[in-house]
């Protein structure tokens, strides 16, 4: 169990570490052809099934426009295509993982687009009845934290799959309940995740949002 002590370490390096880093730092580290995450990305089906299951929760999207932030190669958006979603868009800045997804699901139909989420927000302003991520928005930085009002502007659902509480050079911790409710948006489901796969951690949050005004 952490102490008062560790969780003001953990306060100290957040505040005075994570201040410092910029948006551009942590986009130049996905970015890179070394960082060859996407190489492993397309495995680990459960957490998509666990992601279906989710939006599952809601009204039938299929025939609804829906995005992920921070695609990768698309495991996740080809796995909804597989189970019926017609109108699928992603975001995805590694330009290898984007050819990647071309090889590895060749019949994917879902639009990728080659951008920054922070560049794609202030370029394409559509609506979507969901916008979701997984392990993505806790590498947004503090100077980038204006998209999560972008977000909850464009879509009416929200599905977040986030490490809410680990911490390192591109890892920031944040509690998405909080944000997304101060931005007009109604928490409608929370659980855990270190059930479903074990790069999802006991840290991970999945969340489901609705936005309060479009109800």
């Amino acid at each position: 169990m952490m102490t008062k002590f560790d969780y003001f370490k953990c306060w100290i390096k957040y505040k005075v570490f994570h201040k410092q880093r910029k948006p551009k730092d942590v986009q130049e580290f996905w970015k890179k052809a070394e960082n060859d995450s996407w190489k492993n990305y397309s495995q680990g089906i459960e957490k998509s099934i666990f992601l279906a299951n989710l939006i599952e929760r809601l009204p039938s999207l299929k025939d609804c426009k829906i995005l992920e932030l921070g695609c990768n190669v698309g495991r996740n958006l080809a796995y909804l295509e597989s189970v019926g979603c017609k109108r699928l868009y992603g975001v995805e800045l590694n330009k290898d993982a984007i050819e990647a997804s071309k090889k590895i699901y060749p019949g994917l139909k879902a639009k990728i687009f080659n951008s920054t989420i922070e560049d794609f927000m202030q370029t394409h302003f559509e609506q979507y009845s969901l916008i979701f991520t997984m392990a993505v928005l806790e590498h947004i930085p503090q100077e980038s934290e204006w998209i999560f009002a972008s977000i909850a502007a464009r879509s009416y659902y929200i599905v977040t799959i986030e490490d809410e509480k680990s911490i390192s050079k591109i890892c920031f911790p944040r509690n998405y309940k909080t944000i997304f409710e101060r931005l007009g948006m109604q928490q409608i489901y929370e659980t855990g995740c270190n059930e479903v796969h074990r790069s999802l951690t006991k840290n991970f949050k999945a969340r489901i949002f609705q936005h309060e005004e479009r109800k």
